[in-house]
């Protein structure tokens, strides 16, 4: 038991290093390079091969990763770009997911609404980090990164809760109307109990002058969001966002800036080992994920991802082109009204 291990440690380390030396070559996505070596250490002859559990992935680097994003964002820039914010990352993702599941379930009837919803939740969201760093580059305006950056962090959280929600109600009799009311009492709830986490932990922090002690609180305070959330059946992920935008909008008067420098030191590091061992385990899982999906032919495999992309592609094409228009010519009729 403990050699395999050892060798499993090694190569996550291994691969880790080999995943930043590549992205940082080739100027590709880190997250990408971290798959893709993942992949080819996990198709290397010999080695174990991790099984990656969902509750490691929601349990343990859920909870930090989505806290590390919300606290360390910018609240008032996000609030003065509310609108498309929302637009982009609770509408568009939506409107993504039902669209995909919508896609998925006609072509295969027998999998159910909530798998289908899971599905399409999976591949809602798009990856933030890569469209800032191209945009970037080619010098676009700074209100469209700031819309980017802000919608990643939302679009994540609308998308985890409503993955969790589908994946709850799979092997259920429940239709679409029993999933809408679901989301609702999971968003609520999240938000309520993610507020009443933030005023609490910053009660405490207010009263603790030790800088180990806050960096401490800080590390437990996404998992007593996140944990009884999940447990009451809210969102642990709304809970755990809610909790850290509360905490990081007044944590220049809650936190001594020695002890705020030793924390974002450690998230910083805790951050990118938790994103480059994840992406690498995800990696691993490649093989043994076309290994399940090997029973069917190629053709309908290749048929259902081609069906899938475009039809994913259309709606964010669409929604850009008709929705902000829509929303900018009603705003401007209810100003001259």
């Amino acid at each position: 038991m403990f050699p395999e291990i050892f060798v499993v440690a090694v190569g996550l380390a291994l691969a880790v290093l080999l995943g930043r030396l590549l992205a940082g070559r080739v100027g590709v996505p880190e997250a990408a390079a971290y798959v893709v070596v993942g992949i080819a250490v996990g198709l290397l002859p010999g080695l174990p091969q991790p099984r990656l559990s969902p509750e490691v992935v929601l349990l343990v680097f859920l909870p930090p990763l989505v806290y590390y994003a919300a606290f360390f964002s910018d609240p008032r820039e996000m609030m003065r770009h509310l609108g498309a914010v929302l637009g982009q990352s609770v509408g568009l993702v939506l409107a993504t997911a039902a669209a995909a599941a919508a896609i998925l379930h006609l072509i295969f009837p027998d999998i159910g609404w909530a798998a289908a919803l899971a599905f399409g939740a999976a591949i809602a969201p798009p990856d933030p980090v890569a469209a800032t760093s191209v945009l970037q580059r080619l010098g676009v305006p700074s209100r469209l990164v700031t819309v980017l950056e802000a919608e990643g962090l939302i679009n994540d959280a609308v998308a985890l809760s409503l993955f969790s929600i589908a994946v709850a109600n799979i092997g259920t009799t429940a239709g679409v109307a029993g999933l809408a009311v679901h989301v609702l009492v999971e968003i609520g709830g999240g938000i309520g109990f993610g507020l009443l986490v933030g005023i609490l932990i910053g009660w405490l922090r207010r009263r603790t002058e030790d800088s180990l002690s806050q960096v401490v609180w800080s590390l437990l305070t996404p998992f007593l969001a996140f944990i009884p959330a999940s447990m009451a059946h809210s969102s642990g992920v709304l809970a755990t966002v809610t909790s850290a935008v509360w905490l990081g909008t007044r944590k220049r008067g809650m936190v001594p800036p020695g002890a705020r420098l030793q924390a974002e030191t450690f998230w910083r590091v805790l951050n990118m080992l938790l994103v480059s061992v994840l992406f690498v385990l995800l990696g691993f899982q490649v093989p043994s994920i076309v290994a399940g999906v090997s029973h069917y032919s190629g053709a309908t495999l290749a048929l259902t991802a081609g069906c899938v992309i475009a039809v994913v592609v259309a709606v964010r094409i669409a929604w850009v082109l008709v929705v902000p228009p829509l929303t900018r010519r009603l705003s401007v009729r209810s100003s001259a009204k």
